[in-house]
């Protein structure tokens, strides 16, 4: 066997303990697995804690182990003796519980520590357990009314995206448990009365609560453990019943507040989940897709209702109704839960026991029809709103302008049976949400409308990039391609090389256009050469937009508010766009976004941004003040239109029109 060596330091951020009795075996795979997942950025210490350690054991740790501190105690110390021992001799800001029985997965404690640096109050931080089969073992746990206890999630399958969300638990299996000194030493430690084991993390857990703390559960932290290993089953439920007694007896008072134990009934499971949570508004999305700012403008504007709403008090869940494919964990580390399935699947989830939601959001007008009706029959109290990221039947009548014959009166058919489908969702929503002036003017036509409120497409952490225009060049358009080659982006692309880049070309040869967006479609990509590139998939934008000196938006067709135009305005980076790009945005001079189009006239204005610097500056200017008045004029936001929502009164929920053919 070949040494383990711990990449330790003296200085640690964390420290993390071991306590290890009687398996030398189970003991060489954790260790083995610590010295193979932290990286090298992260300082660390191991204490490694020999408790009443059989002689195998001391034997493998003298002869294979380097880099642990090694602490031998020749009785054993209990878990609480063990871990209290090993917290008055360690260094770290966190304290790591990890049992000798369980194999981490890569990322596991830099997962915990950035969950704990983004949440302050949190005193422990468990992580997602699965068994070595990859079922789920535990994803946090409930403490019930009576002192009993049952980890959620139980044999589900390990990636179930159920539990692929952060969240606040009743406590968290110290398995493998981060705790913050700080809220440690407050609460004293573990509890040596429940010797040797059982209970103390439970005691702990609710210890921290008394004293303002909390306990959460982050999924992104993955371990497997092999449950029980170290005790034998009958001793084990020997242990279980005495401390049990002790822990009802020492925490009655808050055992009473505990949802009564019905582990079979799963209502009372989801209502001892939401006491946990902190019994916040809960809210589901219905959307098309888990939201990816790179796919287009409506998934961002979902991503960011996500990033507010659920960094706020709201429980968040979203349902994507069209492709189940994506990693549901960025939005779990928002808190958010996503809810995979058919629409059978949905209407099942909105009828069950113990589902209850305070307010349903749909977005798209396929999904409204689709779901709307059930929304209504299967969560009554549930106030029902329609984000309309962009009216539908707006960008066909515009694509149904552009073409000829058969195909564009195809087009201006499903346009006008989009018309009337959409001029009926205000008499069915309880309240409607639009991106531009433009859109709340449609709605607001409609008698009998609902309330109408109108959240701008803006972001509070988007504010200009650095770089001046010398350090800047070539022109960039970003773009999603989840519509295809035929989108909104693969027609604007094409008429932008074939008619204006060439024109650009003749002035300044060395300007090359770089395109973003993951997975271009195979027919744009033969529009690649020496003066255009694909990016692909970009994970910082605003890199891209720093390096940019132009931005261009060449929309020839299209509806609401384009995220490639706000994102310009926010980044500061001068842009040309067309009328379609340049759609709800309220400009105030006229002067700060160059719109145009006609083919030479983008061309030309691209060449002024391009090589006249102070032309440059003096745009970039005049879009820092665009965005700054353009949030402060409409003060609105998802938090506020939530709010409304909550306290207002509920539609009568009437027929739900069939989607357009």
């Amino acid at each position: 066997m070949e040494p383990i060596i711990l990449h330790t330091t003296d200085t640690p951020r964390v420290s993390v303990f071991v306590l290890s009795q009687h398996d030398p075996a189970m003991l060489a795979a954790c260790l083995a697995s610590v010295a193979r997942n932290i990286g090298r950025e992260l300082p660390y210490e191991l204490v490694l804690v020999l408790n009443g350690a059989d002689p195998d054991v001391t034997a493998f740790v003298q002869r294979y182990v380097r880099g642990a501190r090694v602490v031998e105690s020749v009785v054993n110390l209990g878990f609480s003796g063990g871990n209290n021992h090993a917290a008055r001799i360690s260094a770290g800001e966190f304290l790591l519980l990890l049992n000798d029985d369980a194999v981490v997965a890569p990322g596991w404690v830099e997962a915990l520590v950035a969950a704990a640096d983004e949440l302050p109050r949190a005193g422990a931080i468990g992580s997602r357990i699965l068994f070595p089969d990859g079922r789920l073992q535990e994803a946090g746990s409930v403490i019930w009314a009576d002192g009993s206890t049952a980890p959620i999630g139980r044999d589900q399958p390990g990636g179930d995206p159920r539990f692929l969300f952060r969240r606040r638990v009743d406590y968290s299996s110290f398995c493998s448990v981060l705790i913050r000194r700080e809220a440690w030493q407050e609460v004293g430690g573990l509890d040596f009365g429940y010797f040797p084991a059982y209970y103390e993390d439970t005691d702990f857990c609710l210890a921290l609560r008394r004293a303002g703390w909390q306990v959460w559960y982050e999924p992104a932290s993955v371990v497997e453990h092999a449950e029980s290993r170290s005790t034998v089953s009958r001793f084990k439920a020997f242990l279980f019943r005495r401390n049990g007694a002790r822990f009802r007896e020492k925490w009655a008072a808050e055992l009473s507040r505990q949802v009564p134990a019905e582990p079979w009934d799963p209502r009372a499971v989801q209502a001892a989940i939401d006491l946990a949570r902190g019994r916040r508004p809960q809210l589901l999305l219905i959307d098309d897709k888990l939201p990816d700012p790179s796919i287009g403008a409506g998934f961002a504007r979902a991503h960011d209702l996500l990033t507010e709403l659920a960094g706020r008090d709201y429980a968040v869940t979203l349902h994507p109704t069209d492709d189940p494919a994506g990693n549901p964990l960025p939005l779990g580390r928002l808190g958010v839960q996503v809810h995979h399935g058919s629409a059978d699947d949905l209407r099942a989830h909105l009828g069950a026991d113990g589902v209850r939601y305070d307010a349903v959001l749909v977005s798209r007008p396929h999904n409204w029809a689709y779901f709307a009706a059930d929304v209504r029959r299967l969560q009554p109290a549930a106030r029902l709103l329609y984000d309309a990221e962009a009216l539908w039947h707006v960008r066909l009548e515009r694509q149904a302008a552009l073409g000829s014959g058969r195909p564009a009166r195809r087009l201006a058919a499903e346009a006008a049976a989009y018309r009337e489908f959409e001029a009926v969702i205000p008499l069915q929503a309880d309240r409607v949400v639009v991106v531009s002036a433009d859109e709340a003017a449609f709605f607001h036509s409609v008698p009998g409308h609902c309330p109408v409120d109108y959240v701008p497409p803006l972001l509070p952490d988007h504010a200009p990039t650095d770089a001046g225009f010398t350090a800047r060049r070539d022109l960039l358009m970003t773009a999603g391609w989840g519509a295809g080659p035929d989108s909104p982006n693969g027609d604007g692309l094409r008429w932008f090389v074939r008619t204006v880049l060439p024109l650009v070309l003749a002035e300044q040869p060395w300007v090359e256009l770089r395109v973003t967006g993951d997975r271009p479609p195979s027919e744009l990509l033969r529009l690649a050469g020496p003066n255009v590139r694909f990016l692909g998939h970009v994970e910082d934008l605003r890199a891209a937009y720093d390096s940019a000196r132009v931005v261009v938006a060449p929309m020839r067709y299209g509806a609401g508010v384009k995220r490639k135009t706000t994102d310009a305005m926010q980044y500061a980076v001068p842009l040309v766009t067309t009328t379609v790009g340049a759609e709800g945005i309220p400009l105030e001079r006229g002067d700060e976004i160059e719109v145009t189009d006609d083919p030479a006239e983008f061309a030309a204005r691209v060449l002024r941004l391009l090589t006249d610097p102070a032309h440059w500056t003096a745009t970039r200017s005049r879009l820092v003040e665009l965005a700054a008045g353009w949030q402060r004029r409409t003060g609105q936001s998802w938090t506020s239109v939530l709010e409304a929502a909550l306290t207002g009164p509920a539609a009568d929920g009437r027929t739900v029109l069939e989607p357009p053919a």
